[in-house]
């Protein structure tokens, strides 16, 4: 049996608005624990890319956490109000 080999053990997804009250201090905690974390603040240099670097990533990831939020959820057209 052939076991997939990922390049990042979590794939952390979030809206910007909640990166420091909520992602940052999430993401410290877990770097504790866990080896290989994909976080945008650490992994885009390019922030042009982000959709693509995303994409790229998630499929290259064991498990993908979500930060469910209003910010995550809220329509882009309301969130330019």
């Amino acid at each position: 049996m052939k076991f997939k080999k990922y390049e990042w053990n979590v794939f952390i997804c979030h809206a910007t608005e909640d990166k420091e009250n909520i992602v940052d201090p999430f993401h410290a905690e877990l770097t504790k624990h866990i080896k290989k974390i994909w976080y945008d603040k650490e992994n885009i240099k390019d922030w042009d890319s982000i959709k693509t670097e995303v994409i790229k990533n998630v499929e290259k990831s064991r498990v993908l956490v979500v930060i469910l939020s209003k910010a995550l959820l809220q329509p882009k057209k309301e969130k330019n109000k």
